[in-house]
Parts: structure tokens; C-alpha cells; sequence
């Protein structure tokens, strides 16, 4: 959850905390597709999003592609968190919550 970062007082420190955290879950989320796994593919999708007031996913974006399934599995993790009610922390600016974008990196490597 993300009340890990709610406590932190700095607030470019409780945005990356944010950040941090909403990585996390997501690959919670992640599933490296057959395809993908099957081929070798490798690399990195970049999901964008933004985060209303309240800590609400309400835009998803798909802003780089991978091959095999990769993006669409980004795409799937996001929704997943959505389904499970997660909440995140938005940024801040002068002490206020604000509709908030995050670009989130996944990478996807074949161990």
C-alpha cells in the first residue's frame, strides 16, 4: 500500500516514494508472456498514468510497446491493481495533492 509514503513530510521525496512503490506492485502484477519468453524478447515497456487527488488511477497509456505481448502485459498488471482497489499517494506541490503523471518503466529480462 501506499501509505508507506503518506507519512513523508519532503515532498519531492514522497513523490519518488510514490513512484517506487506503484514499480513495485505493478511487477506484483507482471506477467512476462509466453510469446515473449518463447522468443527472447527483452527489453522495456513504458506505461504511462495518471493519478487523480485522491490517489484513483484514472488514465492508462501504453507509451512504449514491446514485442510478444510485452506492452499488453504492462497494460494487464496496471488493471490488475485497479481491480484489487489500489490507492496511491499523488504528488504534491505546496503541501496539496495534485492530479499527478507517472511514467513507469517495465522491463521484462529473460533470467
Amino acid at each position: 500500500s501506499m501509505a508507506a509514503c503518506a507519512n513523508i513530510i519532503e515532498e519531492e521525496e514522497k513523490n519518488k516514494c510514490s513512484e517506487r512503490e506503484m514499480t513495485m506492485m505493478l511487477y506484483k502484477h507482471l506477467k512476462y508472456p509466453l510469446a515473449a519468453r518463447e522468443n527472447g524478447i527483452s527489453g522495456t515497456a513504458i506505461v504511462d498514468l495518471i493519478i487523480d487527488r485522491n490517489g484513483d488511477i484514472v488514465k492508462v497509456e501504453l507509451a512504449r510497446d514491446l514485442a510478444g505481448g510485452c506492452g499488453q502485459a504492462s497494460l494487464d498488471a496496471v488493471y490488475a491493481m485497479i481491480e484489487n482497489g489500489a490507492k496511491f499517494t499523488p504528488g504534491y506541490i505546496d503541501g496539496k495533492a495534485v492530479v499527478t503523471r507517472f511514467i513507469l518503466p517495465m522491463k521484462f529480462k529473460l533470467q
